[in-house]
């Protein structure tokens, strides 16, 4: 059971991850798309 819970935090440390990364490159290609 703790080796089930410790992988399922490691997918919502991955996911919250890659949530924050493609938030970053929407916001960066909002500002490219204003400087334009």
């Amino acid at each position: 059971m703790a080796y089930l819970k410790k992988g399922a935090n490691r997918w919502v440390n991955l996911s919250f991850i890659i949530l924050v990364h493609v938030k970053n490159s929407f916001l960066l290609m909002v500002q490219a798309g204003k400087s334009f």
